[in-house]
């Protein structure tokens, strides 16, 4: 019986366990959590460690002023209250679609199907093992480096480039298998894929929700976002092999996910807001500020 299963399934384990070992040595409390149980000086040494001493200071101080004037008197919001206020509800048409594209792209398709569009390209079973190891290299490195310029570029920006990045990489898949190229012209679209997947909507879906919604709102928008992108994860995910299977074939479907990110990139460059360089609390008083004179979208 062959091994090299095991092998494989037996290296995920060193991940999970780097990251057990980060959290417990080398992550900090959230400050916003601790600053809102009072235990402020614990949030001092949390944003310490985090922004360094003249920054924590500062935003320390936005966050009990925050806490003072706003969350004591504004309980979190339902979900039916958020879906009677027009600012709320675009609020949550731009993180609930920022999250929708950011699966319908067709990203799970690449990451549970890697081998069999492998295959279907005619890579060997020794080839098709090593591209899919390599993936996952070059999907940490596009993180690292994203993480490295995500502040410096902008949350909008990234978002566009990497939609824009993956249309064009399924496009160029698409054709590969339209016109039956050889293996390297189906493996570097799949690369590229990867690399402009990881520089925009894969991390930054998930900082830009956390960062869109008023104080009140986060913790039920934030589950609502999300949970529409996993939802269309799963999507994805369990209609990719009939799609490849039906007449759509692999071409079809590559360049039904190409035009999707391209959509994406109408989506963000139309109707998405940038977020960047400012801190959570200063987010949420914006949100509430630019929203005064909305009215219900309920009312006669």
């Amino acid at each position: 019986y062959t091994t090299s299963w095991r092998w494989m399934f037996g290296m995920c384990i060193f991940a999970p366990i780097l990251s057990l070992a980060g959290v417990v040595c080398v992550l900090p409390e959230s400050p916003r959590w601790l600053a809102s149980r009072g235990q402020l000086k614990e949030a001092q040494q949390s944003l310490d460690k985090l922004l360094g001493p003249r920054e924590a200071l500062a935003s320390l101080e936005l966050m009990k002023a925050q806490i003072d004037e706003f969350e004591f008197h504004e309980p979190i919001m339902s979900l039916k209250e958020m879906l009677c206020t027009r600012k709320h509800v675009q609020l949550l048409f731009i993180g609930c679609g920022v999250a929708f594209f950011s699966q319908a792209c067709g990203i799970e398709s690449v990451m549970y199907y890697s081998s069999s569009i492998f295959e279907e390209g005619g890579l060997s079973r020794s080839a098709m093992l090593l591209a899919t190891m390599l993936m996952g290299v070059v999907k940490v490195g596009a993180i690292i480096f994203q993480g490295a310029v995500v502040d410096g570029c902008g949350r909008r920006p990234l978002l566009a480039l990497s939609n824009l990045g993956l249309g064009l990489s399924m496009f160029a898949l698409s054709a590969s298998f339209i016109f039956n190229t050889d293996w390297h012209f189906k493996v570097v679209p799949i690369y590229t894929y990867i690399i402009f997947f990881s520089l925009g909507v894969g991390p930054i879906v998930y900082t830009y929700n956390a960062e869109l919604y008023p104080t009140n709102m986060r913790p039920n928008a934030l589950s609502l976002a999300l949970g529409v992108g996993r939802v269309m994860s799963a999507l994805v995910a369990c209609s990719f092999p009939t799609l490849a299977a039906s007449p759509l074939d692999y071409s079809g479907t590559f360049g039904l996910f190409g035009v999707m990110s391209l959509i994406g990139v109408v989506f963000v460059l139309t109707i998405v807001r940038e977020t960047a360089g400012r801190s959570l609390d200063q987010q949420g008083w914006d949100s509430d500020a630019s929203g005064d004179s909305d009215t219900s979208t309920d009312s006669s």
